[in-house]
């Protein structure tokens, strides 16, 4: 028996539809899914909401997302604001704007241009985050983690205007090559750790090689 092709999904304007597996989900206005949900492509643009969870191989958010379960998706891109209740797994997940995970979130290749707050794991193998607000994470780990600000433009003003001025809170930091700047934390570990301007850190823990700006504040160093 041939198995029956799955169908789309489309919401324009104002409306909802029941969660299960579908071919698109496409969601234009303010549109809810309700229930778990498994897609080849979900995107939202508008106002969007998942009571439930996503599995998609690719996810990308236009607008403003809320998911109250847990986001699974191979190519992941956040443009906008996007709230994970659950945790977030993706291989490639790109944001600008911001995120928020109230677990863990886990990728291949992590690239942020904004804000996000992660209230556990923050998990990559490549993390390149350049900061525009306040952002947080209770513990980071990857093998190459960088962290920048940004460069003040009209749409980061006016997100320091409306939050607080760039730069990331976390507990620990660990990586082989860890590049920061204005970032406060209580434990940096790493191979190679580049301390930048505006950090803020308790305490290093290197084994190759380690490098302070004039303008960071260190409060003690180890060489393992």
């Amino acid at each position: 028996m041939n198995q029956q092709p799955l169908r789309d999904v489309n919401i324009n304007g104002v409306g909802s539809s029941s969660g299960g597996s579908f071919h698109r989900i496409t969601l234009n206005g303010m549109a809810t899914i309700n229930g778990d949900s498994t897609c080849s492509s979900f995107r939202g643009s508008g106002t969007s909401k998942v009571k439930g969870s996503m599995t998609a191989k690719s996810a990308q958010v236009d607008g403003t997302c809320s998911i109250n379960g847990h986001l699974r998706a191979e190519q992941c891109q956040i443009n906008g604001l996007a709230t994970v209740d659950g945790t977030l797994n993706s291989d490639s997940l790109e944001v600008n704007g911001k995120l928020t995970v109230h677990r863990d979130c886990e990728a291949e290749r992590v690239k942020i241009n904004g804000m996000f707050n992660i209230d556990g794991l923050l998990n990559a193998g490549t993390i390149d985050a350049t900061i525009l607000g306040a952002c947080r994470a209770r513990e980071i780990g990857g093998e190459s983690i960088t962290v920048r600000q940004g460069r003040m433009n009209s749409f980061s003003k006016m997100l320091t205007s409306l939050f607080t001025s760039p730069y990331l809170e976390a507990d620990i930091i660990e990586g082989d090559e860890v590049v920061l700047e204005y970032t406060k934390a209580r434990i940096v570990r790493g191979s190679m750790v580049v301390i930048g301007p505006g950090c803020e850190i308790d305490h290093i823990e290197y084994k190759m090689g380690l490098d302070v700006h004039n303008q960071a504040q260190v409060n003690r160093t180890t060489k393992l």
